[in-house]
This record gives C-alpha cells, structure tokens and sequence, in this order.
C-alpha cells in the first residue's frame, strides 16, 4: 500500500514539472514583455517595426522554437498619430495584416494585453498550415477631441495555429518602463 502510494506521489510530481509554464521576459526598446509558455522558446533580439509606406514605428519580436522554427511573432506597432477605436478600426486592421492567407474565419472579440481586439484565422497554402492574428489597443485613452476611446499604439500577435498561440494570447502583458 505504501509502495502504491509512493508510486502515485512521484507520478504526480512528474507530471506537474512536465507541464509547467516558463516565465518569459525581456525588454524592446522602452517596452517590457512577459509572457508564459509550456513549450521550450526562443525570443530573438526585438528588431525596429517598418511598414512600406507607413511612419509607424514600434517593436518586432520574433518567437522560435529550440530548432529555430519560427513560430510567431508579437508587433508593438507606434502609430505617428492619434486612431480612433472603433470595430470597424480594429477590422481593418486585422485585414490588411492577414490579406496573404485564405480562407478567413469571421473575427472574433478576444482580449490581449487587458484590451478589447480582435483576432481571426487563415490558411497558408504554402505551408498547408493555419496561422492566427489577434491585434488590440495598446494603452487605449478616451480623446475628448473625437469624443471616443483612442490610442497610438497596438499590439499584433500573430503565429501559428499551435498550443503556444493561446497560452502566449492569455498571458502576454507589456508594459512601458517608467523612467
């Protein structure tokens, strides 16, 4: 009986140390990133943003697993101006970065970073995989000149339709380092 008993404790604290998640953390720029992840990963060093024909500046951050498969990527994007939120904002938004892939699925309200967004999914046939968008405000404030909720800055994260996209989606927090 003692012996069954021993047996179950150890089984169960394998079990658990196999499924805990990993804190990660670093910084991009003046931003500080945290998340976790049940899956071993590697965090690239955050590259500048750069979109063609757009003064949006921000951080890239690229996520790859231990065999450096690239697995997704969270966008701190800084626009060069004030944007009115609006569904049809956060729509269009979402559009236009998943515009490559097929088969889109409706969009559905998710909530990254504390804000109210938006993701959806779509299929890349040159991978014959899937891949997920979720975008939101970052730091949304009400502008009493539009007289609605406002920001100049969102947060995209896009990967692959993979159990490290939730757990990441769920957990993601970042902050602005204060001074």
């Amino acid at each position: 009986m003692k012996t069954k008993l021993f047996l179950v404790v150890v089984l169960c604290q394998l079990v658990i140390s196999t499924v805990t998640a990993t804190d990660y953390q670093f910084d991009a720029g003046s931003y500080t990133v945290k998340f976790n992840c049940s899956q071993e990963l590697v965090i690239l060093p955050p590259l500048p943003h750069e979109e063609s024909g757009s003064h949006a500046t921000g951080w890239d951050i690229t996520i790859q697993d231990n065999m450096s498969h690239s697995l997704g990527v969270i966008a701190i994007v800084e626009e060069d101006q004030i944007v009115p939120l609006s569904n049809e904002v956060m729509a269009t938004l979402l559009d236009n970065n998943m515009e490559e892939l097929s088969g889109l699925k409706d969009k559905k309200p998710i909530k990254l970073n504390g804000a109210e967004g938006l993701m959806s999914e779509g299929y890349i046939p040159q991978l014959g995989m899937s891949s997920k968008l979720a975008i939101a405000p970052f730091n949304p404030f009400y502008d009493s000149f539009y007289n609605q909720m406002a920001t100049k800055s969102f947060i995209l994260f896009n990967s692959f339709d993979l159990p490290i996209f939730d757990e990441i989606l769920n957990s993601l927090n970042i902050t602005v380092q204060s001074n």
